[in-house]
């Protein structure tokens, strides 16, 4: 027999943990057993913790629970946070997260109510530039606790540790070359995904809109050189892709006229559980797989899900080489999408 159970990113798109599974065999009552997701960043304004009940019905099909918030959501827990070994016990307040711009996309699941467990990061006292153990606590209000565990934040990349390095750099790609990003970080980020954010000016007539494409140029990277001081993590594409994937996400229509005004690059890391967790359920998909996703969890007395850390790095300052705009405008791939 199978419950079900929630599942969001709460950093908006972190890593392939989408494409694992959510279903987990249980021969018990599972009315107590308490489903986690959480992922500490000490940049972000506020962290959200999602706490969901596993359910089970021998007469109702798990997919009809799903949609029960009454069933998905516990009524009587307090979430708390500590940073450090002695530091204060911060209660979480159960928030919508419809109502604070994560809103849960429609499917199996309730997504009305969206319950999180929000706190804002000044309160916990969270400092980016050092490394600080936190512990969530998920109790009953009557004391016994449902599931603990712990994770220490990740130290963040800087300007001086990517290269390109420096505000203003010009991104060049030609068809043929290997384009890449290489990250030089103080500490160990066991798994990464690096993209190009890309902000696109659309003009119609009067009208002039914007669109974002997210360029992935590297995905789940695990993979370091050196060590200490000499640690650096790489993320390379042929340029060609570059051209390519523009042909895809954009439509060819002749009286769109079409400018690249932006370009942000980001790298977005997480701690060893979240690399356990992705390539442990990774590990036995594709055509010889049997289909059975084993599971992976950090949280303590049964409990499922993840308790993790992640970092994000973010620059905006980059623009394009000239013989790059003029392959976008000019080029075989993208020569009809009217780039200017």
């Amino acid at each position: 027999m199978k419950y079900l159970s929630g599942f969001v990113l709460l950093c908006g798109l972190i890593f392939s943990i989408q494409s694992c599974s959510n279903d987990f065999e249980l021969s018990e009552d599972a009315s107590d057993l308490a489903i986690v997701y959480g992922f500490i960043n000490p940049t972000d304004s506020a962290q959200y913790i999602r706490v969901e009940r596993a359910f089970i019905d021998k007469n109702t099909s798990a997919y009809v629970l799903a949609k029960d918030a009454n069933q998905l959501y516990f009524s009587d827990i307090l979430v708390q946070l500590q940073v450090g070994e002695n530091g204060t016990l911060h209660e979480l307040k159960r928030v919508d997260g419809n109502l604070e711009g994560y809103p849960r996309s429609s499917g199996v699941f309730a997504d009305a109510p969206n319950y999180l467990y929000k706190i804002k990061t000044s309160a916990l006292g969270l400092t980016p530039n050092t490394k600080q153990k936190v512990t969530l606590s998920v109790k009953k209000v009557d004391g016994t606790t449902l599931t603990s565990a712990t994770t220490t934040t990740l130290l963040p990349l800087t300007t001086k540790d990517v290269d390109p390095p420096m505000s203003g750099s010009l991104l060049s790609l030609p068809y043929t070359s290997i384009f890449k990003v290489v990250w030089y970080p103080l500490d160990n980020l066991p798994i990464s995904d690096v993209k190009l954010i890309l902000e696109v000016s659309e003009k119609s007539g009067s009208i002039t809109a914007k669109k974002y494409l997210n360029w992935k140029i590297g995905s789940n990277i695990t993979d370091s050189n050196g060590v200490g001081s000499g640690l650096s993590y790489t993320a390379s594409t042929l340029g060609r892709s570059f051209y390519e994937f523009m042909r895809s996400n954009l439509e060819v229509d002749p009286t769109i006229t079409r400018s690249l005004t932006g370009v942000t690059l980001e790298i977005l890391s997480g701690d060893e559980d979240i690399r356990k967790y992705i390539q442990i359920g990774l590990a036995n998909q594709g055509i010889t797989s049997s289909g059975e996703i084993p599971t992976y969890t950090n949280l303590s007395n049964g409990a499922l899900g993840i308790f993790s850390t992640v970092t994000k790095y973010s620059n905006s300052n980059y623009a394009f080489a000239k013989p790059t705009l003029d392959s976008l405008a000019r080029g075989i791939y993208t020569k009809d999408l009217n780039f200017k």
